[in-house]
């Protein structure tokens, strides 16, 4: 890091360059930190990637967004899904460089690259209305830590009173568990199949732990447990997913105040 630090000292006496610079190295040195824990060299093109990232990514805005794309993506990319190398155990990625827009007409140009079909609403009709959309990029992981594939999304998110909402959509189906299915209202519409679920969030400070009980329910899967934020929060994420020709869709918020019927008629809404 201090290596790295001084190769670019004269852009980092640049206050307008610092907290670009800062943010690349300390991204390149964790990169490099998480490829001892994957037991995996990662690609160049993840260090790439870091490198070409901005002050403007979601990774360095407020807390509070951060954790709430990191949590939609993980759930839109959730499922029992297989490829080649086996079956999937986890994701790493995160937002493509270059691609979140704040103006609604470059969605077509995010479709066009994905080759995807979103048919994102600019506003719905309970008010929620077009914040900004990007693509994110995943590798997917098995239980080693071995890379076994790579899935792309495109993500809309919408705000309203302060709520965020996030739609995300992503070629190719995405097939629940089970266990999954067992705990979603599952709703019929129009020939759709849709899946209603709720799980809680809790967000840790890095130097707090969890308590033996919010341990146990981790382990039983009724809990998902994230470290980094400034105080301890605890949140509950409503999700909707459905799939059509071809294509896996979801719908997901934290702390929000819609039903599930209420979500299904925004899913509605997506024409």
């Amino acid at each position: 890091t201090f290596i790295k630090a001084y190769v670019n000292c004269d852009k980092l006496k640049k206050d307008e360059q610092f907290s670009y610079w800062l943010y690349r190295i300390l991204n390149r040195t964790a990169w490099q930190i998480a490829k001892k824990h994957v037991k995996e060299r990662p690609e160049e093109r993840i260090l790439e990637l870091a490198d070409t990232s901005t002050v403007d990514s979601p990774a360095v805005k407020v807390l509070q967004d951060e954790q709430e794309r990191v949590a939609a993506a993980v759930c839109a990319l959730t499922g029992t899904v297989c490829m080649a190398g086996g079956k999937i155990a986890g994701y790493v990625g995160g937002t493509r460089a270059g691609s979140q827009t704040s103006d609604f007409s470059d969605i077509g140009k995010l479709e066009k690259k994905l080759d995807v079909a979103v048919n994102a609403p600019e506003a719905f009709d309970n008010g929620y209305a077009f914040a900004d959309a990007s693509i994110a990029d995943f590798d997917a992981l098995d239980e080693d830590g071995i890379k076994v594939g790579n899935e792309s999304e495109l993500a809309v998110m919408y705000e309203k009173d302060g709520k965020r909402l996030h739609y995300t959509v992503k070629k190719g189906a995405t097939i629940l568990s089970d266990e999954e299915i067992a705990g979603a209202q599952v709703i019929e519409k129009d020939g759709i199949t849709y899946y209603y679920m709720q799980h809680d969030y809790l967000f840790l400070p890095h130097n707090e732990e969890p308590t033996a009980e919010e341990v146990a329910a981790q382990d039983a899967g009724s809990l998902y447990i994230s470290y980094g934020s400034d105080e301890r929060q605890e949140q509950t994420s409503y999700s909707l997913w459905w799939n059509v020709d071809g294509q896996s869709y979801s719908l997901m918020g934290f702390d929000l105040d819609l039903s599930a019927q209420e979500m299904v008629d925004m899913a509605l809404q997506i024409k």
